[in-house]
This record gives structure tokens, sequence and C-alpha cells, in this order.
């Protein structure tokens, strides 16, 4: 059950309890949307339809607010999973669901028949719940929007004054007092001992002036646009905080980024690293011993485990769990650890959610005497409550830093009216864009070549990203690059399919996408005699991602990753091929349609790129100005992107059929020609 809603008195100041009642209903919402089934690209339509078909609404629910209750129709009872009880919470939302829609929350206070339901006095009813039918949906909670919760209660209300101050307040019209909150606690290194360390862990100018931003401020922000060295400007900055006998915390979002990060670093560490995992994952590195193999030193409370392993305790005991929690501190302190690695999650875990990995607390109580750095990777991707769990951990000598993009991946929403709220603006971009934090932008990348990084650079970082790659003048082998540059675009004009998912959610796949990519691995494996461990391939949807499996399988091929274009951001391969899949004639785009996934996209690819989708579908609603920049771009160029690849593949996806007459095929290349006619390219450029 949704703990209530505070009243304004017990908020110290107005902005703090705008600031709670803010994000509250954008928690109310995420948890809405994640028991009620509204996906990325579903209508409100959709959303009724998937809710009641999950059996976790009942429709046609009349509710009297004089009574202060809901009168249930008795069929439905009959199909519903839905089950009342007292103090239980539900959520209440139009049978008509508008567009608009957004569910009402009410608690029960008694059951007094079958179909009907009594609520507490408290509960506030839609102004126009008397008038037509609703819908009721039960509610079930998880740990994470509870901690979610308390995190923002605690910030808006007893949070530390600066810290408030910088996030809550707008300081901008207060020069001095800006200056004053951002002044670093404790001593702070010396110009000579940073070039040192920039020195050591071979840091560029801008990477070197991100290391003093570090610690000359107590909160500040790390742009790193792609191939810029984030990762190694964070790793010096963990090496530097150790040397000066101070605890680092190193996090993320997800459990992924917090390992990348943590083996970057641990290299470069003297003590080592205590890597902070939950119960839950922990027990999947179980089943997955290829990536635990490398984690398993730093796993903490393995750690711990093996100094218990002498003693005979069971693994989920209540005793073994007390004694990992009385020897942890013995444990670190021996390996002399300062650096610890955990997700936001594990480190917001309150102690009713707590398990034996999610002490970190009451270490950092022991540890943090000298001050706690945070140092939050991808911060870009975090929503704002996420970000809040980490102001808890700590003392007020605690420095929190943030490093991401804004410019690649948003933070993940699944509620639409969040997103209509520009709710997934992450508090880095808010704060970026603000001004109230330091901010360094990294600009010298090392990944791609020019011809690939013109385009992000042109697009998404105003021309400032520098390209420090040596320029390789022969292009990858195994496909005929349509012009001097290791970049191209292929259309294909298929049509998309959906695979039902759990609660009638689907996934999108494109079949001759998925074939096209197979056969682009095989020539540059067998033609081009590239590495496969040097291809990756990357989608917009977790089902083209099963399908390009499935069609790699089928001819014993391999690749270094098939992945989706969120799970993809971080890597980096020399050959990226991008499969968009859609294609419909409404021109629907969904997750396509944000150009920040075409930027991760594109910035994989180290020497080069092959884009494959639709293009009457990806300009034909272009709302987001996403797709005719990126064609139009090219164009002005003069560079060569498009290549008419597609007559080829069906001609001999055709011959195996031996179903197709040559006046057939010659029929299907006249209509497809003059499709391309259409293009911004002239036709000769497409033969």
């Amino acid at each position: 059950m949704m703990p209530n809603v505070l009243p304004r008195s017990d908020f110290p100041t107005w902005r703090g309890f705008a600031y709670y009642s803010i994000w509250r209903r954008f928690i109310e919402r995420e948890n809405a949307a994640k028991q009620f089934c509204v996906s990325e690209d579903a209508s409100a339509d959709d959303i009724h339809r998937q809710r009641i078909n999950a059996g976790v609404c009942i429709p046609d629910v009349v509710l009297d607010p004089e009574e202060k209750t809901a009168t249930l129709p008795l069929q439905q009872l009959w199909v519903s999973r839905c089950a009342f009880k007292p103090k239980q919470q539900l959520w209440v939302s139009r049978d008509s669901h508008e567009e608009d829609w957004f569910p009402y929350p009410l608690e029960i206070k008694e059951v007094t028949d079958c179909c009907t339901l009594l609520f507490t006095a408290k509960t506030t009813f839609p102004e126009d719940a008397a008038e037509g039918k609703w819908t009721l949906d039960l509610v079930h909670n998880d740990s994470q929007v509870l901690q979610w919760l308390h995190h923002l209660k605690q910030f808006a209300m007893k949070s530390d004054e600066v810290l408030h101050k910088l996030v809550i307040d707008d300081l901008l019209c207060d020069p001095a007092a800006l200056r004053a909150a951002l002044l670093p606690p404790g001593v702070t290194p010396c110009r000579t001992e940073v070039q040192e360390a920039a020195a050591f862990h071979g840091l560029n100018d801008r990477q070197t002036e991100a290391l003093w931003q570090v610690f000359q401020h107590r909160c500040s922000l790390i742009q790193g646009p792609p191939g810029t060295g984030k990762t190694r400007t964070a790793t010096a900055i963990a090496s530097l905080n150790e040397s000066r006998k101070r605890v680092t915390l190193l996090t993320s979002v997800t459990n992924l980024a917090v390992d990348n990060l943590a083996r970057t670093v641990v290299r470069s560490m003297a003590t080592g690293i205590a890597r902070v995992v939950s119960q839950s994952y922990d027990d999947e590195l179980k089943h997955r011993q290829d990536t635990r193999r490398d984690l398993h030193e730093m796993l903490y409370p393995e750690m711990v485990r093996r100094y218990l392993d002498s003693q005979d305790y069971q693994r989920d005991s209540r005793n073994y769990n007390r004694h990992i929690k009385k020897h942890a501190e013995t444990v670190l302190k021996s390996k002399e650890i300062r650096t610890f690695a955990a997700t936001c999650h594990v480190i917001g875990a309150q102690p009713e959610f707590r398990n034996a990995g999610n002490e970190l607390v009451s270490i950092f109580g022991h540890f943090g005497q000298s001050g706690l750095m945070i140092l939050m990777d991808e911060a870009a991707q975090a929503t704002e409550p996420e970000v809040l769990q980490l102001f808890d951990c700590g003392n007020e000598l605690t420095c929190i830093h943030q490093i991401g993009d804004h410019r690649q991946l948003p933070a993940t929403v699944s509620h639409p009216a969040n997103r209509a709220d520009s709710n997934d603006i992450s508090m880095f971009e808010r704060l970026l864009c603000a001004g109230i934090l330091p901010c360094i932008i990294l600009q010298e990348q090392w990944r791609m070549q020019e011809p690939i990084a013109d385009y992000p650079s042109s697009q998404f970082y105003n021309d400032k990203l520098i390209t420090m790659t040596p320029r390789l003048y022969t292009n990858p082998e195994g496909f005929d690059w349509p012009g001097r540059d290791p970049v191209a675009f292929i259309n294909v004009d298929s049509v998309e399919g959906e695979h039902a998912g759990n609660h009638g959610r689907g996934s999108l796949f494109n079949t001759a996408e998925a074939r096209l990519v197979a056969d682009l691995v095989q020539n540059f494996i067998t033609v081009g005699k590239a590495r496969p461990s040097s291809i990756g391939v990357v989608t917009t949807y977790s089902e083209q991602v099963r399908c390009i499996e499935g069609e790699l399988r089928k001819r014993t091929l391999q690749v270094a990753c098939v992945s989706t274009i969120d799970k993809a951001q971080g890597s980096e391969y020399d050959l990226i091929i991008v499969s968009f899949v859609r294609s419909n004639p409404n021109g629907v785009l969904g997750f396509v349609a944000d150009s920040r996934r075409l930027n991760v996209a594109m910035t994989r690819a180290k020497r080069g790129l092959i884009l494959i989708g639709d293009y009457a579908t990806l300009v034909l609603k272009d709302t987001n100005n996403t797709w005719k920049p990126f064609f139009d771009y090219f164009y002005d160029k003069k560079v060569a992107v498009w290549r008419l690849l597609w007559q080829r593949f069906r001609d001999r996806e055709s011959k195996d059929r031996g179903h197709r007459s040559r006046r057939a095929q010659e029929s299907s290349c006249h209509c497809w020609v003059s499709n391309v006619a259409r293009l911004p390219f002239h036709t000769k450029r497409c033969g």
C-alpha cells in the first residue's frame, strides 16, 4: 500500500513541499504503469484493454462520493483476479480511458459484501466521481517504489541544507551563496598533485580539468560524449581519492554499468574494491560463471563468506547473515578497502528491505569519517527519485559528482503522462541546463573514424567533438561501400511484425531486416576476413534481437554482441550494424523517433557503420525531427550513404525459393526504383 500523502505543514519550506508533490505523483504514475501494463507505444485504448485482459482490474464500477462506496458488477467478479481486503489501496480510473489517463488512489476501509467496498474517510474521490462508470485496479507495491518514496520524503523534509538548496532551490540569483554551497569539505589536493595523477593515468587537458574540478567542488557534473574517456576520468578520480585515504562509492542505475566501472577502476587500485550486490543479483551471478569470474574477488558479501568458511553456518539462516554483518568491518579493514561499487537501489535499501549484502550505510558510518565521495556513472539515465537515494548515504562531508551524457539514452519512464510532463529529464540534465553546478565537457574522442563521428558531433554536440583517432584510408572489406567513407544506409521496404508478450504487451521484429543483417555478417566474416569479436549488431526491440540471433544460428555465425540499443550504451566494436525494425504505412516510430537512440547507435562503431531501415516510415511522421536532418546532412555533404542492396537480397531469396520469374523480379525492381526516386538523393546514386 502506498504511504499517505504528507500535508504541507510537515515541510519546512514551500519549495520542499512542491518538490515532494511533483515527484510523488511521478512515482505513483510509474507504479501504475508497471502494474497496469502501460507500454511505450500503448494508446489509452490499449492501456484499458491490457489491464482488463490481465485480470488485475474490474470495469463498470459505480462510485458514490457521499457514501464513499464503490459498487462492483457481479459478473466481473467471477473473472477477475482482484481480491479486496481492509487497508488495501486501489487505483480508480475512467472507463472511457481518455488520452490523459491518470488513476486516483483509494484506500479500502471495509468490504461490506461481495459487490460493495467502503473507503476510508480520508480518501479523496475525483470531482466527477458520481458521473459515469469507473475501473478499479489492484495495486502491488514493490520495495523500489517504497524506497523512492522514503528517500523523497527524507530529502524534501530533512535533507542537508546545502544539497537541499542545490537541488530544490534556485541559487542562480545569489552567486555568493552558490559559491559557498559548492566549497568542498576538508583539504583539497594541490594542482601539482592533480597533474601528477593525470599524467599517471594518461589524461588529456579536458580530463585533467575535470579531475581538478571534482576536488574543488562539493558537487559537479562531467559530460562525457561517446569515446571521450569518461570511464578513464572516473578511474583517475577514484584512484586519487583513495590515495588521500578517503572513501569512494561508485554507483549507477544498472548492475551492468556498475560492473563495467568496477572492472576498469579496480586495475588502478592498490587495495581493491568491494562490489556490493543484492541477494537476487548474487544468485543471478552464480548462474553466469563467465561474468562472475572477474568479479569474484571483489564481491561483497562473498569476501566475508570466505572469511566464515571455516565455521558451519547455513547460507540462508538468520545466524549466518548476522555473522556476515558482524565481521564485515573486520574483513574490509583488513583488506584496507576504501572503494565500494553498488547500484542506486542497493545503496537506498532501507532496513526493512536489507539483506546481508545491503549494509552500506552502517559501513560508511565507520569508514567515512573523513568524508565520502560518490561518483555516479551514466547519471543522465537516472530518474530524479533514483538519484535521491544517494543523498541519505554518508554525512555532512559527502561529495556527489555525476558523470553522464544527456545527449545519449534518457531515463527510463513508462507512464505517458510522466513523459508529457518532461519528468524523463534527469537531475543531471536539469542541473546542467540551469547552470547551477560547474560542468566540464570532455571533447577529444578516440573511438570513431572522423566520417562516423561527423554527424553526431554536428547534430548533438555543436561541432565540439575533436576526433583524435588516426584516419584509415581503407574501409572494412566484405561490403561494397557506396563512397569513400565507411558509412551506409540500406533501405528495406518490408513489414514489421509484433510478438505478443505478457499481459498483452508486444515487442516488434522485422524478418527481412534480420535476414539482411545475417547476410552482411556472413560477407564481413567470409569475404572481409573480419573477426566475429569485432562485429556488433544493435537494434531497437528485444524481439528483433531474438530474430537476428535465430538467423545467425541458422548460418552458424557468431558476433561479439547482439543487443538492444539501450543495452549497448558504453560498448564499442569495429563494425556496427543497426536494425531499426519499424516499417509501417502509418509512419509510427516508437523508440526509433528518439534522436538520442540514433546517437547511441551510430557512436558504437569504430571503423564501419551500416544502418538498416525503411526510409518512408522514418520520415513520414518525423515529429521529433530525428531522421530528416540525418538524410539532409549526408545529402548536403555529398556523401553517398545510400546503397540499393535490397534488389540483390530479394533476387537471391527468390532464386532459393524457385517460384519467381525474371519478369516478376524486374517488375519488383522497377517499383523499388520508383520509390527510391522520391528520396532526397539522386536516382543515379542508388544504382
